[in-house]
């Protein structure tokens, strides 16, 4: 017994913070509510740290993208002016900058701060552009500015030649790079939608300018493998550049009215003689039936060609005519009109023709397809001689401007062109003829039952350049679902004269038409219109109002109508059919049109943008 106390004695002597605490207890003081009330005022306490900590990295992150934009500016300054050593200056100020802001935002404040609900997914968005440009600042701009070539990129076009040996190593640096620009577009398209307003503007505009530039470096990195076959390497390449006139409407653009080759070796350019071949007989090319069939004119002449509306097609049948009347073999076709020659002038700067006449981006389209025609009047031979003197001016102008442009405003404006058929491209070479396809530059006819597209096509057969004066007008419904999955739509087609009335009375009879007897009127249109059903689809119901009528044939593979129909001034041509799409269609169907001459007498409106 006595033992048994000594031991409860002596465990009480060295344990005296256990009745303590139990005293306190006991008392009031250390109650279980007090505990928890301490541990949420640390917790506050800390919150309230992270919260200034996280203010105070905000803050620094804003500076530094401040910095960032800054220092933006001064790298396209910078490569404007071909200036290495600015380059590597603001190339090391991007990486820090980059670097200091991913440091901030992964930092314990800005986690927390990614698991607040509602905003959460801001911060991360946040997260995820800084490691974007980081990657760039470290593996994409640090490799480029380290190339000397990279600045001299302006040396590898200059006086009309291409320097392929230093185009080589542009490519290389080039050829590096594209896999991280485009793995960082990816990662920013991919980011969702903000909810803090400033945010979600600044990463609409950084998605936006991504989404375009992956676009162009998708591009460029598939051109670099076959930019010594496409550049003369070790041998002559022959190109034609065909000059349409959308004056004269043909269904792949307009007339061919001139025709300039243009040869290539070792990066070499030269322009060669333009020609005009539109008296000369083609009878031996050898048509498709069905392009015979839907037009019997087509074997004629050269000029008539572009009655047919795929210039996959289009484009083998000029290098063969080419090839037969001048005796030279051609690699490629590039057919071009005024608006895009009007574009390009936008950019390089306009040219002066011998007599005077100012042709720039504001006046080449109306210049090349409307006045030539009123002020030389029925003088043909002045009025080629001038066309020739324009686009040799203008190809002058482009070979020596290519290194002084925006690169990012040229492929803007190639894409543009392709995208509404100015700028058409045929290859003999099959690597460049799918790349050229694949990017939408080759004018072929749709055939992704996906993707419908119903063609609306003009051919002019007036013999004149009334063309200028055509107005066309699509409209397209909503679609209605068939049983088997397929959608059908009410579509309508307005094509009208909208001349002034008596303005072609007193015109040159070159502008208002030879083709007598077929015309009513001096100020009347002869038009071959052509509706093409979309791949994998079908046109029914087709309804004409006017002179003349459709009809209906199989081209291609595909439904299409066309026939002669006439418009004077005034007139309207007005075409009412149903479209059905392949049951395959995953898209809303879409209209592909006949380049005009003017721009804004082309419109299509679809149901669905109205609402």
């Amino acid at each position: 017994m006595a033992s048994h106390m000594r031991k409860t004695a002596e465990r009480d002597q060295f344990q005296p913070e256990r009745y303590s605490a139990r005293a306190s207890v006991e008392k009031g003081g250390w109650t279980a509510p007090r505990i928890i009330a301490c541990v949420l005022l640390v917790v506050i306490a800390l919150a309230g740290l992270c919260c200034f900590d996280l203010y105070r990295s905000s803050r620094a992150v804003l500076d530094e993208a401040d910095d960032v934009m800054t220092a933006v500016d001064d790298l396209k300054a910078a490569v404007k002016k071909g200036d290495a050593e600015a380059l590597a200056q603001v190339t090391e100020t991007m990486v820090d900058s980059a670097h200091s802001i991913q440091g901030a935002v992964h930092s314990p404040a800005w986690y927390l701060a990614s698991l607040v609900p509602g905003y959460g997914s801001d911060v991360h968005s946040i997260q995820v552009l800084s490691d974007v440009f980081v990657d760039l600042a470290d593996n994409a701009l640090t490799p480029i500015a380290a190339n000397p070539m990279v600045m001299n990129y302006k040396d590898v076009f200059s006086d009309g030649a291409v320097d392929l040996v230093a185009l080589q190593s542009l490519s290389a640096s080039l050829e590096e790079a594209a896999p991280v620009f485009l793995r960082s577009a990816d990662k920013i398209t991919a980011l969702p939608k903000a909810n803090i307003e400033k945010l979600d503007t600044v990463l609409s505009k950084v998605q936006d300018g991504v989404g375009s530039a992956s676009g162009m470096i998708e591009l460029v990195q598939s051109m670099l493998p076959h930019l010594n076959t496409l550049l003369g390497a070790g041998q002559t390449k022959n190109y034609l550049i065909v000059a349409y006139t959308n004056a004269e409407l043909r269904s792949s653009g307009g007339f061919p009215g001139s025709w300039t080759l243009v040869t290539v070796k070792d990066g070499k350019i030269a322009m060669g003689k333009t020609v005009t071949l539109q008296q000369k007989e083609d009878d031996f090319i050898v048509f498709r039936e069905d392009e015979k069939a839907a037009f019997p004119g087509v074997s004629g002449n050269m000029g008539s060609i572009p009655f047919l509306p795929d210039f996959t097609f289009v484009g083998y049948y000029m290098a063969q005519g080419y090839e037969h009347h001048r005796n030279v073999h051609i690699n490629g076709v590039v057919a071009i009109d005024p608006v895009f020659l009007q574009r390009v002038l936008e950019l390089t700067g306009g040219v002066t023709a011998s007599d005077g006449t100012l042709v720039d981006g504001t006046n080449a389209a109306w210049e090349l397809m409307s006045n030539a025609y009123w002020r030389f009047g029925n003088e043909g031979k002045k009025q080629d001689q001038f066309f020739a003197e324009v686009a040799s001016l203008s190809f002058d102008k482009l070979m020596h401007s290519l290194g002084k442009v925006s690169i990012t405003d040229l492929f803007n404006m190639l894409m543009k062109s392709a995208e509404d058929h100015r700028l058409q491209i045929w290859m003999e070479d099959e690597g460049l003829q799918q790349l050229f396809m694949e990017y939408g530059f080759s004018g072929k006819i749709p055939d992704d039952p996906t993707r419908p597209e119903v063609g609306v096509y003009l051919n002019d057969n007036t013999w004149a350049k009334i063309g200028w004066y055509t107005k066309v007008d699509t409209s397209v419904s909503e679609p209605v679902e068939n049983g088997d999955g397929s959608k059908t739509y009410d579509v309508v087609t307005t094509i009208t004269n909208s001349a002034w009335d008596n303005e072609l009375e007193y015109s040159p009879r070159y502008v208002w038409g030879y083709n007598w007897p077929d015309k009513r009127t001096d100020s009347d249109m002869i038009l071959f219109p052509l509706i093409m059903a979309p791949a994998g689809g079908s046109i029914s119901d087709m309804q004409t109002e006017g002179y003349g009528g459709l009809g209906h044939y199989t081209l291609y593979g595909l439904d299409a109508y066309t026939g002669v129909m006439h418009a004077d001034v005034g007139e309207s041509i007005v075409l009412r059919y149903k479209v059905t799409t392949s049951p395959e269609a995953t898209e809303l169907l879409t209209v592909r049109k006949t380049p005009l001459a003017q721009e804004r007498l082309l419109s299509v409106e679809y149901a669905w943008d109205e609402e």
